[in-house]
């Protein structure tokens, strides 16, 4: 029997998870309404062990490089043999009607307070009407066929 082949039924064991750094044990994910809706868009398409081995990747701090450009957002992250993967999340920029109604909602006072304060109000949810990442798409070098692979989820927990 050739243990190379999986469609044999035998699946190589999968790489030792990555210990987390100092004080990111039982990091929690997600503290605030936007983190936890974030956190649950990506949990819905992911399987149960990818969104594992992702929270092992952010608690061990494989996730760098981070970069935030116009309807998308790259990072690296460092796999379980030190290869390194590349990870984009892309969705088309908010134009038209929908800016519009983004930049109305961004400048009522209660809004707009939040925001220079650093936080995003649920407010802003309901009086915008349209998620923010509705569309995303998301990108990874590695060869794992599923979408959202471990990196990608790695990415949303530190973001």
């Amino acid at each position: 029997m050739d243990m190379g082949r999986y469609y044999d039924g035998w699946w190589p064991p999968a790489a030792p998870r990555p210990e987390p750094v100092k004080g990111k044990r039982g990091k929690k994910f997600g503290t605030t309404w936007w983190g936890l809706s974030w956190i649950s868009k990506m949990e819905e398409r992911a399987t149960d062990a990818r969104a594992s081995r992702g929270r092992a990747y952010a608690r061990a701090d494989k996730v760098y490089g981070i970069k935030f450009g116009i309807g998308k957002i790259t990072a690296k992250i460092e796999g379980s043999s030190g290869e390194e993967y590349n990870v984009k999340l892309a969705c088309a920029p908010v134009k038209g009607k929908d800016l519009e109604s983004l930049l109305r909602s961004v400048g009522t006072p209660r809004i707009g307070a939040a925001l220079l304060n650093n936080e995003l109000p649920q407010a802003f949810q309901k009086t915008y009407e349209k998620s923010l990442i509705s569309g995303l798409r998301a990108d990874c070098t590695c060869p794992d066929y599923e979408n959202p692979c471990k990196h990608v989820a790695a990415l949303f927990y530190v973001l």
